[in-house]
């Protein structure tokens, strides 16, 4: 994955025997650096605009996603996005760096919801609902004012939201039908395409 400014290089490798978290410099020049090592297999999902803060899952039971500082010390620790008794995978910070829309079961079902996000301090807020029916993977488009998300029908929706001091979601509008299977996929910036496995590829 590469770095918003595109400085940095973050890859997983598993030379000490589960998959952990890498960073280096993307014109190959210098060491790489391990960003944090654990016993569980771990994978990264999205950078933070200013390039200081990393969502990343972890395979554990069940998996979760944390948030983890790309420039602190060596031994920086990793912070639960959502409590790990309940299962996260797909976390994605906003084009402006300001919330953080993610799906989980903390709910009681897998919804999509947002949390807001303070830069200065690598810090989330408390989380809000962005849908009420189900939902997962969240998308930004690159404006930040639409999310996408999968449906628990399968359909692609969309929702116009307003990311003021208390972000503000539209009624879903569903978009197409997703393949069965399909647990990740994206979106071009300005929100007109989308890009997931073929059926059986």
């Amino acid at each position: 994955m590469w770095s918003p400014d595109g400085s940095r290089i973050i890859f997983t490798s598993n030379r000490g025997g589960v998959y952990d978290l890498y960073q280096k410099s993307s014109d190959g020049t210098g060491n790489e650096e391990l960003l944090y090592r654990s016993s569980e297999g771990k994978g990264p999902t999205s950078w933070s605009p200013d390039g200081r803060s990393l969502l990343y899952y972890s395979l554990g039971q069940p998996t979760h996603v944390f948030l983890l500082s790309t420039s602190g010390p060596p031994d920086r620790k990793p912070v639960a996005l959502v409590d790990p008794q309940f299962t996260s995978i797909t976390a994605r910070f906003s084009p402006d760096g300001h919330w953080i829309a993610y799906s989980s079961n903390e709910s009681g079902k897998n919804e999509v919801s947002v949390r807001p996000f303070d830069a200065r301090t690598g810090t989330a807020g408390p989380p809000m609902l962005v849908t009420n029916g189900g939902g997962r993977t969240p998308l930004w488009r690159g404006d930040g004012k639409e999310l996408f998300y999968i449906g628990p029908d399968g359909m692609a929706t969309a929702v116009e939201v307003d990311g003021g001091s208390a972000l503000q979601a539209g009624p879903p509008k569903p978009l197409f039908p997703v393949p069965p299977g399909v647990l990740f996929w994206d979106v071009s910036p300005d929100g007109t395409g989308f890009l997931m496995p073929a059926p059986g590829a």
